[in-house]
């Protein structure tokens, strides 16, 4: 009996132990399930988090895609629109470089134009300079060529009619000579003028020593100088010589002492010098005249004629200076003037010095 008690007690105690061991085991277990599924769960969240990011990732790759299709269409379609215009802009540009050539032509035509109606105009003003100097030499040939020889008739008839006196013989015969003077400069003048229009004329350079010419044509005008009492002094340089045409140098001389004589008064002073050096030389005529006013130079320089009388009221034609300023320019020299009303003028004639 007691055997069965212990038995049973035990069985008991195994029982009791197993159950208990059963029951940690259940619990353990029930923890390792707990745990697994709770590792499950998050499991299943960071699966179902990528599959998120991956479905995103694909999303935007899709539109990526489509963005990319779609701007490789806007490329396609602009590069399509694109041509036409460039085909335009290669038309324009053509035309363009043709317009501008055509511009240019006509630019040039235009210019061409100007030119030859500049030309035209010059030629316009030179034949009307031209016709006042043909009208201007018609009135000196009738009037003071032809005045002087029948004036010179008129002396010769009372000279041969021994109408007058041998004093006033004298007298006409100074007059009959001081006309000679001025009629032979005059023709000289008009004779050299119509010879410088001649074309391909040509000039003949010699060595001329402008001292000895001077005192020459000094000589030439004795008679008004006398009668004015007029005092000439030529301080030109002895040995000074110009390398030019001789008679156009005397034309030159014979027309700036002429005048020099002509607008000094009685008593007066006429100074001739010259100042020579490395590479010009002047020839300098410098009067105690009544001058020239600013309108006057203006004048001469523009080549107008300006004509008026002296101080004893000598004529002259207004001839004299254009001809010398063609005259020196033919010589390859340059007049000079300085002068101021009642203070007298100064004449230079500058030209190139060329040495023994």
């Amino acid at each position: 009996m007691i055997k069965r008690l212990l038995i049973l007690l035990i069985l008991c105690c195994i029982c009791s132990q197993y159950n208990v061991t059963y029951a940690r085991d259940q619990q353990t277990n029930a923890e390792i399930v707990d745990s697994l599924s709770a590792k499950a769960d998050k499991l299943k969240e960071v699966n179902e988090e990528a599959l998120l990011k991956v479905q995103a990732a694909q999303k935007t790759l899709r539109n990526q895609k489509r963005l990319l299709i779609l701007a490789a269409l806007l490329l396609v379609l602009c590069f399509l629109m694109a041509i036409p215009f460039y085909l335009n802009y290669k038309k324009v540009r053509i035309f363009s470089d043709a317009l501008k050539q055509k511009n240019m032509i006509i630019q040039k035509n235009a210019a061409a134009l100007d030119q030859l109606n500049r030309a035209i105009s010059r030629q316009n003003q030179k034949l009307e300079e031209d016709n006042k100097l043909k009208d201007k030499l018609l009135s000196i040939i009738s009037h003071d060529l032809r005045h002087p020889l029948v004036n010179t008739k008129s002396i010769l008839d009372l000279i041969n009619l021994k109408l007058v006196s041998p004093k006033e013989t004298e007298e006409l015969l100074e007059q009959l000579e001081s006309q000679y003077v001025r009629s032979l400069s005059l023709l000289d003048n008009l004779l050299f003028w119509i010879r410088g229009q001649m074309k391909g004329l040509k000039i003949e350079r010699t060595r001329v020593n402008m001292h000895r010419m001077n005192a020459t044509l000094i000589e030439e005008q004795r008679i008004p100088i006398q009668n004015k009492q007029i005092k000439v002094t030529n301080h030109i340089d002895k040995h000074l010589e110009w390398r030019a045409e001789r008679e156009m140098l005397k034309i030159i001389f014979r027309n700036l002492i002429t005048n020099a004589i002509k607008f000094t008064p009685s008593e007066g002073e006429i100074l001739l010098t010259s100042v020579i050096d490395e590479t010009y030389a002047y020839i300098l005529i410098k009067d105690t005249g009544i001058g020239m006013s600013k309108d006057i130079l203006a004048k001469v320089g523009a080549r107008q004629y300006v004509s008026s009388k002296g101080t004893s009221n000598e004529k002259g034609s207004g001839f004299g200076l254009i001809l010398v300023k063609d005259l020196i320019e033919k010589n390859e020299a340059e007049l000079l003037i300085e002068s101021e009303p009642s203070r007298g003028s100064t004449i230079a004639v500058k030209f190139r010095y060329e040495k023994e």
